[in-house]
Parts: structure tokens; sequence; C-alpha cells
């Protein structure tokens, strides 16, 4: 599984930095949502709360990090 780290600017101009990975590389029966969003959107698995949230790349700082777990 490929674990992404991103630091990112909310809606309210806050700006958080978020571990998460992509639903492809959930199993199954985890990742059977699918939805249809905007250019840059991406539903994704937040793993350090453990839910779904939509994560927008194009609000990114910086660059965002990838590491093979």
């Amino acid at each position: 599984m490929v674990v992404f780290t991103a630091k990112f600017k909310k809606n309210d101009g806050s700006v958080r930095t978020m571990k998460f990975c992509r639903l492809s590389d959930l199993p199954a029966s985890i990742s059977s949502k699918k939805r249809n969003m905007s250019d840059g959107k991406e539903l994704v698995w937040d793993l350090e709360n453990n839910s779904y949230r939509y994560f927008n790349w194009n609000t990114v700082i910086g660059k965002a990090t990838a590491k093979l777990v």
C-alpha cells in the first residue's frame, strides 16, 4: 500500500497535514464507495482518523510525499 502525506489548505483557510491512501489500495470490501467529483478531488481513506475524506489535490502546499509500506 502507498501512504501519502500532504499539507493542504482547507476550505476555511486553515492548513492541515493528512496521511491517507487511495481507495484502490484498500480491500474491495472497504473501497466500494465510488463518487463523481470535480477535477482535482479524490475520495481517500484518512489513516489518522480512520474515515473517508475528500482530498483536493489543487490545494496542496508544496509536494505530497508517497511511501510504500
